[in-house]
């Protein structure tokens, strides 16, 4: 894929889980929404199945958020992402 998965801020994931922190998701959507959405349509989705896909990725992100932790020398939060986003696409060729 030409586009690199962005890089999160660690405060920016930090700030995630916490119920007050709608600036944060905001953010968060902007940086992934458009990778997110452009991965999907490289992999064959057309418009409305792609924007579909994207959205229960968020939608997995916000309600597994608070599980994810960081491990030194383990997986990046964006490979974490990216396999929440691999997985929906996944089920959404099974359906």
């Amino acid at each position: 894929m030409k586009d690199s998965i962005p890089d999160t801020r660690h405060s920016l994931i930090l700030r995630l889980p916490k119920t007050d922190q709608q600036q944060a998701w905001h953010e968060f959507v902007e940086i992934y929404d458009p990778f997110l959405y452009r991965y999907m349509r490289r992999r064959g989705l057309d418009d409305s199945a792609a924007r579909d896909v994207v959205q229960r990725v968020m939608l997995s992100v916000v309600q597994a958020i608070e599980r994810w932790e960081p491990i030194s020398g383990g997986p990046r939060f964006r490979n974490w992402l990216f396999t929440i986003a691999r997985n929906h696409l996944i089920n959404e060729r099974k359906n």
